[in-house]
This record gives structure tokens, sequence and C-alpha cells, in this order.
């Protein structure tokens, strides 16, 4: 059994999706080895196909010592019948040498190596990098992203603080992406035109996923990134966080007059009002 080793930064990865059936190269090298010869190599590829579905299929593939050539390619996934019915046209093959982000059944994964130069696949629960959080938002082609800086998310109606983020802004667009999923929970609820967000100054420390975190800059690792303390963070720290809100003005006071109809028939006889003569009686005809 080969050794898999561990992760670098393993906050930011979180379990693969469940239809995940061969979840990293040990794994595979034991499939692989079943039906073949061992000390072959095994290697993560990424399959480009002609589908408008499913473009990209992540497989793992075997090479056998003496040969420079694939022997067997068998998919990272288990495929469903609609998958499996799909035009399988292979447009290109690709080497994965470096991390790969994509998304298998609308979740987010990555394709990484470990510390014995392995390669494993992971959900992903944390973008703490820049850099990464471009490569995510400009997997669509037709996204530029013009400018991404981390924010600090507020609901500005209550100041209650909701999450960290990365605010994100193309020529036309401006959004926030919550910098870990595991805080998505705290702005489901929450309209957008509710929120206001302030920037995160390098140096700060940040509570992310319950945990605390530095900002810094590391230009080997993206540029602007957040870095994991050993802290872990309360509810009454996350209640330290939330904005404190100047009391609300009262409302000027506006007199309302009210119309009453005073209706002879109906006044009562006791509440009938005395009549006071203007002319005295002496001096009346």
């Amino acid at each position: 059994m080969k050794e898999l080793g561990t992760l670098f930064r393993p906050e930011q990865y979180a379990d693969p999706d469940e239809s995940c059936v061969l979840e990293d190269s040990a794994v595979a090298y034991d499939f692989f080895t079943d039906f073949f010869e061992p000390n072959g190599l095994v290697f993560f590829i990424g399959l480009y196909l002609a589908s408008l579905k499913t473009k990209l299929l992540p497989a793992w593939a075997y090479v056998l010592p003496h040969s420079d050539k694939i022997i067997s390619i068998s998919p990272a996934f288990q495929l469903s019948e609609s998958e499996r019915s799909m035009d399988l046209t292979i447009t290109q093959k690709k080497l994965v040498d470096d991390e790969l982000y994509f998304y298998w059944n609308g979740k987010l994964h990555a394709a990484t190596f470990t510390s014995t130069g392995e390669m494993v696949i992971r959900g992903v629960r944390c973008i703490l990098n820049v850099k990464d959080m471009q490569f995510v938002a400009e997997m669509n082609d037709k996204t530029h992203i013009e400018d991404i800086y981390p924010v600090r998310l507020y609901q500005e109606s209550t100041g209650k603080f909701l999450c960290i983020c990365w605010a994100l802004e193309t020529e036309d667009a401006y959004w926030y992406e919550s910098v870990c999923s595991d805080d998505d929970h705290f702005i489901d609820k929450v309209d957008v035109h509710d929120t206001v967000s302030y920037p995160i100054n390098i140096g700060e420390e940040v509570i992310i996923g319950g945990d605390y975190y530095f900002c810094r800059y590391e230009h080997d690792w993206g540029g602007t990134c957040f870095v994991k303390t050993n802290f872990k963070a309360t509810d009454k720290d996350r209640e330290r966080e939330n904005l404190i809100l100047p009391p609300k003005k009262p409302e000027p006071f506006v007199p309302r007059l009210k119309v009453v109809r005073c209706d002879e028939k109906v006044i009562k006889k006791e509440n009938k009002p005395t009549i006071v003569k203007l002319t005295p009686k002496n001096l009346s005809k």
C-alpha cells in the first residue's frame, strides 16, 4: 500500500462527493493492479468531452514502466445512467501536474498533491488565497475578474457580523463569495441589499469557519491569503464582531387632527351644552 502522506493546509478541504469511488492515487493504484501487472504509474488526468452537459471528466490513468502508452483509464467518480449514455468522445486528454479545481455534481472539488507526491481528490471547504479565488471565478470562460479583495460582511439593518468574504469585481458586476463554506448558513437568508462590507487589511485577525486566521500577503501562495491559527472562535467572539449601530433618532412629532361629527339628535341630555346669552336679561326687550 502506498504511503498517502499529508495535505498542505488541510483546512482548505472536505470530503469529496459520495460518488467519488477512486479518491486518491493510492486507491487507484490498488484498483489497477487487480487487473494489470504491478509497479505501474498512476496519473490524474482530465478528459475533455464533446458534450454540452459534462465537459470535463476527472479520471485516473495507468501506465506501465516499460510502456509510454496509457493502458487503462478509469473515471474517478461513479457515473450515473445518463452520464454513461452521454457522448464520451474525448477531444483532449490533459495530465494534471498541479492543483486543479473542478465541479462535479454541482460541488467544487480540488485535485491536489500530498507530502509524499501522491494525489488526492477532495471537496473544497475554504478558498484561502486570492489566486485560487480568481481561478475558480474565471472557470467560466466569459468571466474576467478585475479586482478581488477580502472583506468583513455585515447585515446592515442589525449590524450583525455575517462572515469573511472575497469581494469580486468585473466590468459590470460586484458580488461576494464566502471564504469558507461552513459560514454559508450565516448569509443564506440575508437579503443582499441589506448587507454592507468593510475591507480587511494585511495583519488583521478574522474569524473563518469557527477558527481564527491572520490576513497576510505571501507571494509564494498566491498573494493576499488567510493563514490559520491554533485558536478557536466562540459564539461570544462572533458577537464581539458585531457593529455597534447608533441609536435610532425618534420620529418627529406630527400632530394629527381628528374630525368628529356632532349630531344633535344623539347628544344625551346630561351632556347637552349650556347656552350662555351674550345679552343681559335686564337689557332685553
